[in-house]
């Protein structure tokens, strides 16, 4: 638990310093000023859990500093203990009224401030385990809200980006003729591969498929973003031709040595198809750009599904399988 306390008495601070440590609380910054303690907050790498505040600060009050601590948005929550000789009820609900979620009347006994601390970290384990449970609710939420035309980004593959963004690098280019070559990764019998699987577990097997290609292929020179629809598009920023059929190899051997059947829901990986889009050598960025958004289709999710595309796609997993 890491803990900002902050007095203009050197002696309290020594105290204070004593009587933590001998309540097992090691790790604490110690400030003699609100001016110092901002200092700290401004260049700290990792966020405090508990503040120690002394009311009656030279210049900038202690009251004022907790105001501008709740101000900040990482610590709008995190506990705030007010240290004051003070029994005046005016100052401790201006010190309340200012975010402060707890008080120690000084001089201090030992044995209190560790209790008080004790149950400050408590506090702020319940609110970091908070924190954490909404943002895997958010993340589970975001993962499970995705349609099949959602160009959705591939996690943190190595070359990969945002479909936007790989298209406004090429708006950049201009008119201007470039060396480059297009290319697609299209997952065969994606919208079968949909309607039998859930968003979370389709995010999974297209980011699989990310993760792969991106051990496939040069990331110095080449970059790729998912399109929608179970289609990865990339652009090879270079003179010499690809070879699709050794990065065709490369792309198995990844997904095969990588395949996730928790996350994904199937046992074998998925059957794919490596593109390359027109002949040409040289592009203008606005072509290739072009050339990306209409490398697909519409598909009409809205039509009743064909059982008959579903057991296809289940049929070659089996086959997949067996091979093995």
């Amino acid at each position: 638990m890491r803990i900002l306390a902050v007095d203009d008495d050197p002696l309290i601070l020594d105290l204070l310093r004593t009587a933590l440590e001998t309540s097992g609380f090691g790790d604490v910054t110690f400030a003699s000023s609100a001016e110092e303690a901002f200092e700290v907050l401004d260049w700290t790498q990792t966020p405090f859990d508990a503040f120690l505040l002394d009311i009656l600060l030279y210049e900038t009050n202690g009251i004022e500093l907790c105001r501008q601590i709740r101000g900040r948005k990482e610590y709008r929550a995190t506990p705030i203990i007010m240290m004051t000789s003070s029994r005046a009820h005016d100052m401790m609900a201006r010190a309340f009224a200012a975010g402060a979620t707890d008080f120690v009347q000084k001089p201090f006994d030992g044995l209190e401030l560790g209790t008080r601390v004790n149950m400050a970290a408590m506090l702020s384990e319940s609110l970091r385990r908070e924190q954490i449970a909404r943002h895997e609710m958010t993340e589970l939420s975001r993962r499970s809200a995705i349609s099949f035309d959602e160009p959705f980004t591939l996690g943190s593959a190595n070359g990969a980006q945002p479909l936007l963004a790989l298209e406004n690098n090429l708006l950049r280019k201009g008119d201007a003729l470039y060396a480059m070559t297009l290319f697609c990764v299209r997952i065969d019998e994606a919208v079968a591969l949909y309607r039998s699987t859930t968003p979370a577990q389709f995010r999974e097997i297209v980011e699989g498929f990310g993760a792969a290609l991106s051990c496939a292929i040069d990331t110095d020179t080449i970059r790729f973003a998912h399109a929608g629809r179970g289609v990865i598009v990339a652009v090879a920023y270079r003179r010499e031709r690809l070879n699709l059929t050794e990065m065709m190899a490369g792309l198995q051997q990844a997904l095969d040595e990588n395949w996730d059947a928790h996350a994904t829901g199937l046992e074998a990986n998925v059957p794919f198809t490596v593109e390359q889009m027109g002949h040409q050598r040289l592009w203008s960025g606005k072509s290739a750009a072009t050339a990306l958004r209409g490398v697909h289709g519409q598909a009409d999710l809205r039509a009743q599904s064909d059982p008959d595309e579903v057991d296809n796609l289940f049929t070659k997993l089996s086959k997949r399988i067996k091979a093995r």
